[in-house]
Formats: structure tokens, sequence, C-alpha cells
């Protein structure tokens, strides 16, 4: 995920993805160039934010392809089952009833706490909330997300992989090893049932990538493959989403 934004030839990037063939999941800037692009297709000719104005060059294949990129891939035949998704996965929720936000932006979770009063005591106390059933998960989840670091909230790939992962997949009774991006600030992410490989090659520090090598008996093994960058992505460092890593990106440019 995250086609656009991340360097100086945003539509170069779609393009040549799909003239491969590639599967790409939806990340939050592809999220957000997609409602730009909504906008303009609805309104000729209105002016494009700049930050935005490389989508005049898409074509309409590029449009096509882009606009039905995914929110996951899964690989439920596998064992574990593999799941991709750009941002995150909330612990114990089956995969349909996840938030769309939640997997695009989110990078910690903290378990809710839940009040009640106690009889002839007049105090509060306060005890973690039982798990839901799988089956009886919907909206209101045992979790709190974060998009932003929040050092009393926990990563959600450390959380999910605690017993194990869970068997969140509608087509498979096993927990799946989910493989994700996003989360630059932590770099290389490695939890029993969770690999992050977002380690910040835009930010000039290195891009990286998991070949995953598959037995005839459908278990696999995975090797983590990491290339420096070249240099810093100037188009990068002028987002502003608030992380520690960006405003020190900042920093480094103002001096």
């Amino acid at each position: 995920g995250d086609l656009v934004n991340k360097g100086p030839n945003s539509a170069g990037v779609v393009a040549f993805l799909r003239q491969q063939g590639a599967h790409c999941v939806r990340g939050n800037h592809d999220d957000s160039c997609l409602r730009e692009l909504s906008k303009y297709k609805r309104n000729a000719g209105c002016k494009l934010p700049d930050k935005y104005s490389y989508i005049q060059d898409f074509t309409e294949a590029d449009i096509l392809w882009y606009e039905n990129m995914p929110l996951t891939i899964r690989l439920p035949e596998l064992s574990p089952p593999i799941l991709i998704v750009h941002a995150g996965i909330v612990p114990r929720i089956p995969l349909m009833k996840q938030k769309v936000d939640d997997m695009l932006r989110m990078r910690r979770v903290k378990l809710k706490l839940k009040q009640r009063r106690t009889c002839g005591f007049g105090c509060w106390l306060y005890k973690k909330l039982t798990f839901q059933k799988q089956d009886g998960a919907d909206d209101s989840q045992d979790f709190e997300t974060f998009i932003k670091p929040d050092p009393s909230a926990t990563p959600w790939a450390k959380e999910f992989s605690i017993d194990g992962g869970s068997a969140i997949l509608p087509d498979s009774d096993e927990s799946p090893h989910i493989f994700f991006g996003h989360d630059a600030k932590l770099g290389l992410q490695q939890a029993p049932c969770a690999t992050g490989l977002d380690t910040g090659c835009c930010y000039g520090k290195s891009l990286s990538g998991a070949v995953v090598e598959i037995s005839p008996d459908a278990t696999w093994d995975t090797k983590i493959i990491s290339v420096a960058a070249k240099a810093k992505s100037t188009a990068s460092m002028e987002e502003k989403v608030g992380t520690s890593l960006e405003k020190i990106n900042q920093i480094e440019i103002a001096t």
C-alpha cells in the first residue's frame, strides 16, 4: 500500500505496478488519493490540490486498476494462512467485521477497561472486558485503536500474537500470519503472528520485503531482504501526519 505521495512520480508508480500485474493492498495514502480522484471525476475541470496534481497523469487503465485495489489479500490455502494488510488488524475481531479505518491507519491498540460500581462502597473498580466470542463480535470492540504512537498502547502486532493469534479469517480455522507496512517509526517488526515491513525507505533508511518460500505441504518459511535507500524523498518529508519520525525529518529540512 501507499503507492502515492511517497516520492516524485506517484502516477509512474501506479502505472508500473499495473503493467507488471502486481497485487497490492490499499493504504491510507491511496485511500486519500482515491477520494480526490472521485471528486475530480465528478467535477470535470476542477483544480486539484498541488499534492494530488499527478492524478491528471493517470490513464483510464491506471484508474480502473487503482480503484479496484483491495483492502486485504489473503492466502488461506497456506499453513498458517497469510493475510496482507496495509496498517493492521484488531485482535480477535473477524476480518469481515474489521473497521476500514483501522486497516488503513492503525498502529497500536489498548484493551478497554470497563467501569462498574460496587454495592455499598461508592468507589469505582476497573476490570478488563471479557473477550466476546468471534461469532458474536460487532463494532463494539474490546480494543481501543490508535493512529498516532501512544506510550500507553501496544503495537497491534504484538497484541495479536498473544496466545498464538486468533482465527479471524472466514475460510480458515487457523490463525493467519499477517504481513503489513505503515509503521515506519517502529521499523521492522517480527512478532510470532505478524511481520511489519515498513523500514522507512522514503525517509532515507531501507526498503524491506519478505520472500515467502512455500513447501509442497503448504507450510512456508520467509526470508527478509532489506536494501538501503539511496536518498530521502522530499515528497514524503512534506507529509505531516504527526509521527515522531516525520517531525525529525522536518527538523532536518529546516536545518
